[in-house]
């Protein structure tokens, strides 16, 4: 599905040229629910007139007048329109282009991670006494906690609005 497309408009003002104001709403309804539909949108009268909010009568005169202005086409029990199917041809072509891209960049940083190593221990000093220290309980000198005991603190009542 084609979130966004390009519209250009002059080409679409010379396009539709002619068209009544009804005939070119209902065209643009009709290429906007192409590109949700990824160029599949069904030839179903009830379908379509419930999407573009129009009476199935009214939809089907508008539909066969756009038919005549050869805009639409019907082939294999869709609604086509070829620009819009050149249209979701490159999206999906550029998409997928994208898209591996993407997975060949994210595959390059992996690999760059995994060949960093962890620096060497050798430098850090070790030695018995330090261990032990290291090992040792923590003292309790934080002023929460005293005599190994934790201290209970009691909570603050909520402040009042302003």
């Amino acid at each position: 599905m084609a979130e966004k497309y390009f519209m250009h408009i002059k080409s679409w003002q010379e396009g539709t040229e002619g068209l009544s104001l009804e005939l070119e709403a209902l065209y643009l309804r009709l290429i906007n629910l192409m590109y949700q539909q990824d160029g599949f949108l069904p030839d179903d009268d009830d379908l379509i007139s419930h999407k573009v909010f129009l009476s199935k009568r009214k939809y089907k005169t508008l539909k066969t007048q756009l038919l005549k202005t050869r805009k639409i086409y019907i082939g294999n029990g869709l609604l086509l329109n070829i620009k819009t199917l050149k249209e979701l041809d490159y999206i999906n072509e550029k998409s997928a282009k994208n898209s591996t891209a993407a997975k060949i960049k994210a595959a390059k940083y992996q690999t760059k991670l995994l060949e960093k190593t962890p620096k060497s221990l050798e430098n850090n000093d070790q030695s018995p006494a330090n261990a032990e220290q290291t090992l040792s309980e923590p003292s309790c000198e934080s002023s929460a906690i005293q005599g190994g005991r934790r201290e209970e603190r009691t909570p603050k009542p909520p402040r009042e609005p302003r």
